[in-house]
């Protein structure tokens, strides 16, 4: 079957669906400009996730490299800042405006989903731009631009060893409710899914009647299992990536390109396709 073909088939069962859910992994957010962590150019070629990808080595880089640890925040911060809505996640937001799409369950940590319109976004892995308490797990927004501001002026000193860690744990935030030490809200290797997060994924997948699954390798456990429930609920399956996956065989329809040019014209095709009653 054609793309065309394909793309027609698909926004007719949009159309005609009562519930769409999307599926979205690093592929859809590479096409931004962020890196897949695993692929080449992506963060973990030069700074190993033994060590990076998880807390207890981010603790012990902070007590014996802490100028390496200050590069490492430095470069994600400014690849993730950089970053903006490419035209996959432009189309989603329109497809839920439209009320065609339920929710985005994500594996990015990213906000581009928001930022490109959607609302209803399940973070599966958690939110960079989110701080969580390590005390009391009160959770609030993190400021990027003063972040920002606040990495700059650390790269600008020189001070030993003992005084860079002395700086980057003053700058480190703390709970306005109780003064602990907060933390990135991210999921980190080894750490459990948010639990409601989890749960609001799984429901969804399993009442939905077409899943979309966008730009993840479809790897990650126990995230790569969320198609599969799709499926044997009775969903209708399409994936959209630029390689076939593992989740690849299972699916009911498999569109090959980037999704910035295959999502646009599949929510173009279900916008012809509303009556204007339907468009709000």
């Amino acid at each position: 079957m054609v793309m065309e073909d394909k793309i027609k088939e698909i926004s007719q069962i949009i159309l005609e669906a009562k519930k769409v859910v999307a599926f979205t992994g690093a592929g859809i957010s590479a096409e931004s400009g962020i890196p897949t962590f695993r692929g080449k150019g992506g963060i973990w070629e030069k700074y190993s996730p033994a060590i990076y990808g998880n807390l207890p080595g981010l603790a012990l880089t902070f007590l014996l490299r802490p100028k390496k640890l200050l590069q490492f925040i430095t470069d994600a911060y400014e690849t993730f800042s950089r970053a903006q809505p490419n035209p996959a996640h432009l189309a989603l937001g329109r497809l839920e405006k439209r009320g065609r799409l339920s929710s985005v369950i994500t594996q990015n940590i990213d906000n581009l989903q928001e930022r490109g319109g959607c609302r209803n976004v399940i973070k599966l892995h958690g939110d960079l731009y989110r701080l969580r308490c390590l005390k009391c797990n009160t959770q609030r927004p993190l400021d990027p631009t003063n972040f920002g501001l606040a990495l700059q002026e650390l790269g600008s000193t020189q001070p030993g060893r003992f005084g860079m860690i002395q700086k980057i744990r003053e700058a480190i935030p703390r709970c306005l409710d109780c003064g602990g030490w907060m933390r990135p809200d991210i999921v980190f290797f080894g750490e459990g899914l948010p639990q409601d997060e989890w749960l609001h994924a799984q429901s969804e997948a399993q009442s939905c009647d077409l899943m979309m699954v966008i730009g993840t390798s479809g790897l990650i456990q126990p995230a790569a299992s969320i198609p599969y429930l799709a499926k044997s609920g009775g969903a209708t399956i399409a994936e959209i990536t630029q390689e076939r996956s593992p989740i690849s065989p299972f699916v009911d329809y498999i569109l090959l390109g980037k999704a910035g040019e295959i999502m646009p014209p599949i929510v173009e095709a279900v916008e012809k396709g509303l009556p204007k009653q339907k468009i709000r």
